[in-house]
């Protein structure tokens, strides 16, 4: 019982670290693309403000894609498990 708590802690913790890099991952592209868009308001932005704007939404779309790609093959993972852990238990 103890290993099956540990393995449930560990996994735990592990998602809560995954999504606090998660977060300071997206906030990078968020936080540049949005600098970027103040300045061009305030009409003191370089002219390759809005290049930087695209590459930091583009940078920020690619985050989000692998972190759904995660999330679909953790699901999926999980279903695998669940549906083995099923049929165990039909024996």
């Amino acid at each position: 019982m103890n290993f099956y708590l540990e393995r449930i802690r560990a996994h735990i913790e592990a998602e809560g670290q995954f999504a606090v890099q998660a977060a300071h991952e997206l906030r990078t592209p968020v936080a540049a693309a949005s600098a970027q868009a103040q300045a061009l308001m305030a009409g003191v932005a370089d002219p390759a403000a809005p290049q930087r704007i695209a590459d930091s939404l583009l940078r920020l779309g690619a985050l989000v894609d692998r972190l759904l790609h995660l999330s679909r093959a953790d699901a999926a993972g999980r279903r695998a498990r669940k549906a083995i852990w099923c049929r165990s238990r039909a024996w």
